[in-house]
């Protein structure tokens, strides 16, 4: 059951013929790194730079925006700390039990947050965006990675930039945990990939201890593994024990509510305070699009209700398109390559399934499309076409611009 990247590279016509030279100067070209990881360094770490650019523009000048006056210098990064933003920080400064609504938040993020925060001179939201930050520039250069591996090179340049430029990734460099699962889940789903079943294990355990959605990733484990046994029983070996590792996350959480709030599924209970709530997937969509209909007559074309609404119904529309289309027509993905089909599916439909029983009920659901990987490398094949690449660059980038100024300025978007 071994493996090695040569042999991916063989099953794939695309990867075995795609793959540059590392570029750049000799000191980002160590001897000891393999140059397939050279070039996902170089790759992105450019796309990470590039939109980090872009923020710090946005940042500086979002107060011209409302016509305020610029904040002094030393409070610009306030504008990142946002909604969600507030729970981290509680949790991370102060632990669990302050505020009911917190049980809903896992504690990997805040936990890493408190440790950067004894290291950095500052307070815990910077502490904060600099794990998320890091945590994207590893997440992008994981995902090139998985994504070259499997599709070639070129289409993970266009996949890495795709993902930054969509209009909710500025998430990823905000003070949530989407950049850190985003980084669990690709380098969970790349040690499937190279059969290193022990460090996928580990992983997925991190994800589960990052959001409740890291359970998921023992779909893509268990039909990877089985693949590769070629779905032969007499295969299966002892290191299928390393599947268990995926829920430990959420078991230590768990037993830490037990422990600390009396209550071993307390996360789960909060869930009811945000006004969540188990339905169908499709049920919940159409409530989206209702809501967003009728919110035009009371809200406004433009309000808040109609964009929010419209913004999480496009994105369940479109994501549920993208990975149709990783199964039938032009794009779609070898058999081999399931196992990401596998989990772009559980991670899409898992929101969907639990909406929330306002007049939002997909709310967030155009932020948690991030961690559909599939997706975004379904987006990386059909940018070959240049009029595609386009009409996804301008559009995606510009919404970026706009849902950030809404952010910033505390307004909901995601």
């Amino acid at each position: 059951m071994a493996t090695t990247e040569t042999r991916g590279a063989e099953i794939s016509p695309e990867a075995a013929v795609d793959q540059p030279s590392p570029r750049g100067p000799a000191w980002l070209r160590p001897a000891w790194l393999p140059p397939a990881w050279r070039t996902a360094i170089l790759a992105g770490g450019l796309a990470w730079v590039a939109s980090r650019l872009a923020y710090a523009i946005v940042n500086v000048l979002s107060w011209r925006a409302g016509h305020m006056s610029p904040p002094p210098t030393g409070q610009v990064l306030t504008a990142w700390a946002r909604w969600d933003t507030g729970h981290y920080l509680r949790i991370a400064e102060g632990g669990y039990g302050q505020v009911p609504l917190d049980n809903a938040f896992f504690p990997l993020y805040p936990l890493l947050i408190k440790i950067f925060n004894y290291v950095l001179p500052a307070e815990y939201l910077f502490s904060a965006l600099v794990v998320s930050n890091l945590a994207c520039l590893a997440g992008l250069v994981v995902f090139y990675r998985l994504t070259a591996f499997e599709l070639g090179d070129t289409v993970a340049q266009r996949t890495v930039f795709y993902l930054v430029a969509f209009p909710t990734a500025f998430f990823l460099g905000a003070a949530y945990n989407a950049s850190l699962f985003l980084l669990l889940a690709a380098g969970t789903l790349y040690a499937l990939r190279q059969q290193k079943w022990w460090l996928a294990g580990v992983l997925a355990g991190l994800a589960s201890a990052t959001r409740v959605s890291g359970i998921l990733l023992a779909l893509p484990f268990a039909y990877e593994y089985l693949r590769v046994c070629e779905f032969q029983w007499r295969r299966i070996r002892w290191n299928a024990l390393w599947i268990a590792l995926v829920p430990s996350g959420l078991i230590a959480f768990s037993l830490y509510c037990w422990a600390a709030l009396g209550d071993v599924l307390a996360w789960s209970h909060a869930q009811t305070l945000w006004y969540r709530a188990l339905d169908w997937p499709f049920v919940a969509l159409w409530r989206t699009l209702r809501e967003a209909l009728g919110a035009r007559y009371t809200d406004g074309v433009l309000g808040e209700l109609t964009i929010v609404n419209l913004t999480d119904f496009t994105a369940g529309v479109t994501f549920l398109t993208l990975l149709t289309l990783c199964l039938v027509g032009p794009w779609k993905l070898r058999r081999d390559q399931l196992y990401i089909v596998l989990y772009g599916f559980a991670a899409l439909l898992l929101p969907m399934s639990t909406p929330a029983t306002d007049t939002r009920p997909l709310i967030s659901l155009s932020r948690h499309v991030l961690e559909c990987l599939p997706g975004f490398m379904i987006l990386g094949r059909m940018g070959a076409n240049r009029v595609f690449d386009r009409l996804y660059q301008m559009p995606a980038i510009a919404l970026q611009v706009c849902f950030l100024l809404i952010f910033m300025h505390y307004d909901w978007i995601a």
